[in-house]
């Protein structure tokens, strides 16, 4: 492939020899650079991995030729994958969904967000082009068993093919505070929940069910409100077993 480019005297629009009459300005301080740019289509079928390799030479006037470096481009036609790794309650209206993808050349670049409101119901796009790197937040509601998948797409283009199907479910539901494994009242098994989420040896225990005291965070003083809970010293709200909503995760595909 070649390209000539020959400035031409405004004037008289014949060839100059004149260097202030370039098509480009004498470069200083960068304004004197240009660049060209292309698209081929390579011949099929590549194998995977496969090395595409171009430079260029460029040649002003009766100058030696001047060689760029070597550009490669790398065969990638195989998708990412990607699973939804957490759900997380923001407040009572949106949720966080954290998600894990991989791929092995050109790298995870962005992701869609699919939701199921309700089982068996249809699955809309709640969020779509949201970097790897972040999370995505998406509108829920209460008493609605909600279910999760996401499809990504490389760095690419190409992007990944799986089934319809929950990779994490979550549901709204009323649950009075302290009752940390779900079983409709506050007692000593609760306790038992927060240390085993201390020591995270019960996967289903969600932060926001063991973080009892609303800190962000699960330690003795979750366990220390629980026991005030029980022993009905808690602040009214507490003991306002309706005001309080959390949530719980079922049906984690691993």
């Amino acid at each position: 492939m070649d390209w000539k480019f020959t400035s031409l005297d405004p004037m008289t629009m014949e060839p100059t020899n004149d260097p202030m009459q370039g098509f480009l300005p004498v470069n200083y301080n960068g304004n004197g650079i240009g660049e060209v740019t292309y698209d081929i289509v390579l011949r099929q079928p590549l194998a995977e991995e496969t090395e595409v390799k171009n430079r260029a030479s460029i040649l002003f006037d009766i100058n030696e030729p001047i060689l760029t470096p070597t550009w490669t481009n790398i065969i990638d036609a195989t998708a990412p994958e990607s699973r939804v790794t957490d759900v997380n309650l923001l407040n009572d209206s949106t949720a966080a969904v954290s998600i894990e993808a991989s791929d092995e050349l050109s790298g995870p670049w962005r992701y869609d967000v699919y939701v199921q409101y309700g089982t068996g119901s249809a699955w809309w796009k709640a969020a779509e082009n949201i970097p790897v790197d972040s999370v995505a937040e998406v509108r829920i509601y209460d008493g609605i068993d909600h279910g999760f998948y996401v499809v990504a797409t490389d760095s690419a283009g190409n992007v990944e093919r799986k089934e319809a199907e929950r990779e994490y479910s979550l549901r709204l539901s009323d649950r009075i505070r302290g009752d940390v494994n779900g079983d409709g009242q506050v007692g000593i098994a609760d306790i038992v929940a927060v240390t085993s989420y201390m020591a995270q040896t019960d996967e289903t225990i969600t932060l926001k069910d063991a973080d009892v005291n609303g800190d962000g965070q699960v330690g003795i003083a979750d366990i220390i409100a629980v026991t005030d809970i029980m022993a009905g010293t808690s602040n009214a709200r507490a003991r306002d077993k309706n005001s309080y909503k959390t949530y719980f995760i079922r049906n984690r595909k691993q």
